[in-house]
C-alpha cells in the first residue's frame, strides 16, 4: 500500500513538472511574439479609396516620362548617325594634310648641314658635318679617311693650336672633334712633349678617341718606352671589346 502511494506521488510530481514546463514555454513564446510586434514599424495600410488622385498622377508621369524622352531622342540620334560622305571625305583630307605638315621640320629645327654651308675653318663644324657618318661606323679607323676628317686635321695642324689646345679638344664631349685633335697630335712633328699629357689623360679617351690616342702615342713616343706606363695607367672601359682591340693593335 505504501509503495502505491509513493508511486502516485511521483507520478503527480512528474505531471506537475511537465505542466509547469509547458506553461513556461508558452509564456516565453507569447512574450517573443509581443516583442516582435512592438519592434515592427507601424505603416498604416491605405485602402484604394484613400489614395489621392494627385499621387496617382505623379506616379503615372514618372513611368511615362522616360518613354516619352526616349521617343523624342530617337529621331535626333538617327539624324546624327546619317552623315554626309562628302563632308567626311573633306574632313579626312584636312586631317591628313595637317598630319603631313606636322611631320615636316619646323623652321627652327636643326637639319643636316649642307656641303656648301659647312665652315671648313672650324673643326667643330667639320665634326658636325660628318656626324651621320660617325654614327654608322663600326670601327674607329672608319673615320680616318673621311673628307671632313682630313680637313679637320689640316685645320688643327696650324701653329696657332698648341699641344695643350689639342689635348683640351680631345678631352671635350665632341667625339669626332676629339678624334681629329688626337690624330693631329700624332701627325705633328714639333718638339713638344705629347706623351706625358696623353698618358695623364689616357682614361678620358674611351672607345673611338682611345684608338687615336694610342696612334698618337705610337707615332710620338720615339725611343721612349711607353708600354709599361700605359698599362699602369689604363683602367675602366679599356677592358671593353673595342678599346681592348685598340690596345692589341698598339702592342702588336
Amino acid at each position: 500500500m505504501t509503495q502505491l502511494i509513493i508511486a502516485g506521488l511521483v507520478l503527480l510530481c512528474l505531471l506537475s513538472v511537465g505542466t509547469v514546463a509547458y506553461l513556461a514555454r508558452a509564456l516565453a513564446r507569447l512574450r517573443r511574439e509581443q516583442t516582435q510586434q512592438e519592434l515592427r514599424p507601424s505603416t498604416p495600410r491605405l485602402s484604394p479609396t484613400q489614395v489621392e488622385p494627385s499621387s496617382t498622377a505623379h506616379i503615372s508621369a514618372q513611368v511615362e516620362s522616360p518613354l516619352e524622352d526616349d521617343a523624342a531622342a530617337q529621331p535626333q540620334t538617327i539624324e546624327t548617325a546619317a552623315s554626309d560622305p562628302v563632308a567626311d571625305a573633306l574632313s579626312f583630307a584636312t586631317t591628313a594634310e595637317t598630319a603631313a605638315d606636322s611631320l615636316q621640320p619646323s623652321a627652327g629645327a636643326p637639319t643636316a648641314p649642307d656641303a656648301n654651308t659647312v665652315d671648313e675653318t672650324s673643326v667643330y663644324a667639320l665634326a658636325w658635318a660628318m656626324d651621320s657618318h660617325y654614327q654608322q661606323t663600326s670601327r674607329p679607323s672608319d673615320l680616318r679617311h673621311h673628307e671632313y676628317f682630313r680637313k679637320g686635321v689640316e685645320v688643327l695642324r696650324d701653329e696657332k693650336y698648341s699641344t695643350g689646345d689639342l689635348i683640351e679638344i680631345a678631352r671635350g664631349t665632341n667625339v669626332v672633334a676629339a678624334c681629329i685633335a688626337l690624330e693631329t697630335l700624332g701627325e705633328r712633328a714639333d718638339a713638344d712633349d705629347v706623351v706625358t699629357p696623353l698618358l695623364t689623360h689616357i682614361n678620358e679617351f674611351y672607345y673611338w678617341p682611345g684608338y687615336y690616342a694610342l696612334r698618337a702615342l705610337d707615332r710620338r713616343a720615339g725611343a721612349r718606352p711607353v708600354l709599361v706606363p700605359l698599362l699602369l695607367h689604363i683602367k675602366g672601359a679599356w677592358g671593353d671589346y673595342t678599346p681592348l682591340q685598340s690596345l692589341r693593335e698598339f702592342v702588336a
